[in-house]
């Protein structure tokens, strides 16, 4: 199983966060999990993962939540924005 890194900017909160998640794992799996650990770290955070969408900071797309990581054909390290 392939891993894949992800850096996840939460304008929210102004932070940005580093997650290794494998690659194969659905955009919406992956946005539940970033925001299950985001809450962990910031208990007082208010986020409810089935109104999130997961957008490529370079271009502001928005990913497509029934695809995977190796689907989107992106690479390592690429920045994500997490609102």
């Amino acid at each position: 199983m392939k891993k894949q890194e992800c850096v996840i900017n939460v304008p929210g909160l102004n932070e940005k966060f580093r997650f290794m998640v494998p690659d194969h794992m659905l955009i919406a799996e992956a946005i539940k999990l970033f925001a299950v650990l985001i809450r962990e770290e910031y208990p007082e955070a208010e986020m409810q993962a089935e109104i999130l969408e997961l957008y490529q900071a370079k271009t502001g797309k928005k990913a497509d939540p029934t695809k995977c990581l190796a689907e989107l054909e992106i690479s390592e390290q690429e920045e994500w924005i997490l609102a």
